[in-house]
């Protein structure tokens, strides 16, 4: 049987540390107390305030969403009122070119009848027109011709111009004067015979015709009657 040893002095604990160094570790031990007390609190604050931030960011949270929710239904609703809104809108609109549809179709035919109507209105009065043209003319001249003329051949073109509404080129030959001139008629001569002829017409259709200058076939500016829509 062995025989049990009894510990010696150098294996207890501390065996070998001299008392003043453990009475300075203990004391340097009981110094920092304090401060890990109060970093161990510290911490526990930090951890209950975490913990309530936490509860309190879920809580906002849930009613975000719950109001996200509810202003989600109510743009859902507004939606389908919409779209209600909007088929019943093109119901009527489909409805409404239907009625449209049919009012042109009807307004056409007006619209063909008085064109008819004013066309064979405005042949009669041109037809009338060229008759009576031996009635109002007056006599001109043109250069180089010492014979005058009478303007019923030229107001005869210009209406037959209107029936098929087209205008009249102006001869820049033809002048209004007492006499045969020598040489070439003046400006004011010929303008003479513009607004003769034109009032001539005008008297004829009982609508002054437009006098204008405008380029030629051969891309000369050039003195035209233009026609008129003539209505009785």
């Amino acid at each position: 049987m062995p025989i049990k040893q009894e510990p010696s002095e150098a294996d207890l604990p501390g065996a070998g540390l001299h008392p003043d160094a453990l009475q300075r570790t203990l004391d340097t031990v009981t110094s920092a107390l304090p401060q890990l007390i109060t970093a161990v609190t510290t911490l526990a604050q930090t951890a209950a305030d975490m913990k309530r931030d936490a509860e309190t960011t879920s809580t906002g949270l849930a009613a975000v969403l719950t109001e996200m929710k509810q202003q989600l239904t109510t743009v859902a609703s507004a939606q389908l009122q919409t779209a209600a809104v909007l088929a019943e809108l093109k119901t009527e609109m489909a409805s409404l070119k239907g009625n449209v549809r049919l009012s042109n179709i009807k307004l056409d035919s007006i619209c063909d009848e008085v064109r008819a109507q004013n066309k064979h209105q405005t042949t009669a009065l041109l037809q009338r027109a060229m008759v009576s043209a031996e009635y109002n003319s007056f006599k001109f001249y043109t250069a180089g011709n010492d014979e005058p003329k009478s303007s019923k051949s030229d107001a005869r073109s210009a209406l037959q111009g209107y029936n098929s509404g087209m205008g009249m080129w102006i001869d820049e030959d033809s002048y209004v004067s007492r006499q045969p001139v020598r040489g070439l008629p003046t400006e004011d001569q010929k303008k003479a015979y513009r607004e003769a002829l034109q009032t001539q017409l005008h008297e004829l259709t009982g609508q002054k015709p437009p006098l204008l200058q405008e380029r030629n076939e051969q891309g000369q500016m050039q003195w035209a009657i233009k026609p008129v829509y003539v209505q009785r």
